[in-house]
């Protein structure tokens, strides 16, 4: 068979598949060729080929090939250089159309799409020292009722078309400032999984610019799509997860469940890995004890049976007693957390070494109660069991009989240590103890995973003469505020300011315990008119002594004065100021003071 008769006889197989689809329509005249063209499919918008329904014209390349057999999945086929430079030119891509035939009625249509971005990477990857006139590129298969159907494949070619058309094609690594990466597919409903893994899928990454520019990125294959989808996972009416995720990859589909738990959707099998947080090790383990025990799981309201997990019986009651062990081990540990406040969320898996002694260390302390002889803490002192970025605050102490006991640095400490402040020269006496907490900083606070908010304002019932140590109090409860601004999702912390502070204010209404009142509220709310009145009447009765200025300052950032500011901070001398620029108070200000 003679080349026209060939590429004469591909294109009625083109035009017999374009007739299939009433969004399609040939435009593909037999005989006369352009330059690097056959002619154009025109695609319709799914009402009808009429003018008012026309969408897009893609411009077609037609290519047949007389073979003895036709080649299952993909093939490949070799183009001329010239001609993907000059559909490099054109700027909105071709479609590259190859028919492989045996005889009229056996045959198979491959396709390759040539935009933009797949020329731009054929032509780079073909650079000028390998010289080559012709270009090897991949086909892939068009499958009538399919996702690969030549409908879908000209849809999409022609929404990429567009979207490509005069944009810009750079590699993910040269872009900054991305709001998000994107990719847009037509299919049938239902059908979106299968189109991206069986064909041609562009992305564009959006920038954060005012024009929201769109920038088409290299194409890469879709070799696994995952979707999160928000069902619940039952045993029984007992439900563990209320998502999974879906994986589709060509030979097989998966869900996985929790941390690390996978089902085969094809064998029906299930592979179990415990991982992630204590939580998560908890429920994995509990879901697998469940499924030995049922047999049977329900995943968006349909109950899938399983075989039995081991065919001995004996060996599966084994198991289930193994894990019903550590999954009681596992809950000793994370309750005993919780107990000293904290939420332990640590990833497991991702702890160095020597957390995981840590981890270790502190199961062994505060849940077994032993304390290593081989410990080495010093006594009196605050020492920190570290576990990833959990510092846990302890106190090491000798009791009665000599023996070394490990606290809780937040739990009731009156029985077992005694501070106290006193002036130079007097006795230490009970009416001077002090909490112990007084003594940490606001990084000290926020660095403390076992802080507790309530254990330290009850540390205050020891003291007896709380005028004497209100400077103490306050100053700690200045310090309480810095932390909560470094972390506003702290409402302990700013709770517990608030509940000192208005101690401070039943012992003694002064300007600064009312003054760091209303700067409280202002970390939770904006001020009334009311409140604002309030500060209004002090501001006009302040006397002019050392803290004038100061006060004067204060008021003027409550009130969001920023000139009355500017006028008395001015007024004070600069260690005054280089005092007040410490104070949390700076902290609310509206105007950075720079640029007063």
């Amino acid at each position: 068979m003679e080349n026209d008769e060939i590429e004469e006889l591909a294109v009625n197989i083109i035009e017999q598949e374009i007739l299939k689809y009433r969004d399609l329509k040939s435009g593909i005249p037999k005989g006369d060729k352009g330059i690097s063209w056959d002619g154009h499919i025109t695609v319709f918008d799914g009402k009808g080929r009429t003018k008012n329904n026309f969408e897009y014209n893609i411009n077609v390349q037609v290519k047949g090939r007389i073979v003895k057999k036709i080649k299952k999945g993909n093939t490949k086929f070799s183009i001329e250089k010239s001609d993907l430079i000059n559909y490099q030119k054109q700027k909105n891509g071709t479609l590259l159309l190859v028919v492989d035939i045996i005889d009229n009625l056996n045959y198979q249509i491959y396709y390759a799409n040539l935009l933009p971005v797949d020329l731009k990477q054929l032509l780079e990857n073909n650079n000028s020292k390998a010289k080559k006139p012709k270009i090897s590129i991949l086909l892939k298969p068009i499958k009538e009722s399919s996702v690969s159907s030549l409908q879908n494949i000209c849809r999409n070619f022609a929404l990429n078309s567009k979207r490509q058309m005069g944009i810009p094609i750079k590699d993910l690594s040269e872009l900054k400032n991305i709001e998000t990466i994107e990719f847009k597919v037509i299919s049938e409903k239902g059908k979106l999984f299968d189109y991206i893994l069986n064909n041609d899928v562009y992305t564009y990454a959006i920038l954060k610019d005012q024009l929201k520019t769109m920038v088409a990125l290299p194409k890469g294959d879709f070799m696994m799509v995952q979707e999160k989808i928000e069902r619940n996972v039952k045993i029984k009416d007992k439900l563990y997860y209320s998502s999974y995720t879906l994986t589709r990859q060509k030979e097989h589909e998966t869900i996985t469940m929790g941390k690390g738990i996978i089902f085969n959707l094809d064998i029906r099998k299930i592979n179990f890995n415990f991982k992630g947080t204590l939580q998560d090790r908890i429920t994995d383990m509990e879901f697998f004890v469940d499924l030995i025990k049922n047999r049977s799981v329900t995943i968006n309201g349909a109950t899938l049976d399983l075989p039995k997990y081991k065919n001995d019986e004996n060996e599966e009651k084994r198991l289930i007693e193994e894990y019903n062990k550590k999954i009681n081990d596992l809950k000793i540990l994370r309750d005993k957390f919780l107990e000293l406040n904290i939420d332990f969320k640590e990833d497991i898996d991702k702890l160095d070494k020597q957390s995981r002694n840590n981890l270790f260390l502190f199961k062994k302390i505060f849940c077994d109660k032993i304390v290593p002889t081989n410990l080495n803490i010093q006594q009196g002192r605050i020492s920190f069991i570290k576990i990833g970025n959990c510092n846990i605050a302890i106190l090491a102490q000798k009791n009665e009989n000599e023996e070394l006991k490990i606290y809780n640095y937040f739990s009731e400490l009156k029985d077992i240590i005694n501070i106290v402040i006193v002036k130079k020269g007097e006795r230490p006496s009970c009416k001077n103890r002090t909490s112990p907490y007084f003594v940490m900083s606001s990084e000290d606070i926020l660095k403390f995973s076992n802080f507790n908010a309530e254990i330290v304002f009850n540390s205050l019932n020891v003291i007896q003469n709380f005028e004497s140590q209100s400077e103490y109090i306050n100053a700690f409860m200045l310090e309480l505020l810095k932390a909560y601004d470094k972390d506003n999702k702290r409402k302990d912390i700013l709770d517990l300011s608030e509940k000192i502070n208005t101690l401070l204010i039943q012992n003694k209404t002064s300007i600064t315990n009312q003054l760091n009142k209303f700067q409280i509220i202002r970390r939770k709310r904006d001020l009334t008119q009311e409140e604002k009145n309030i500060l209004i009447d002090l501001r006009a009765n302040l006397e002019k002594d050392d803290d004038f200025n100061t006060n004067q300052c204060g008021i003027a950032i409550l009130l969001e004065n920023n000139n009355d500011y500017k006028f008395y901070y001015n007024a004070m001398d600069k260690d005054t100021q280089k005092e007040f620029d410490t104070y949390p108070i700076i902290n609310l200000m509206n105007t950075k003071k720079e640029e007063l």
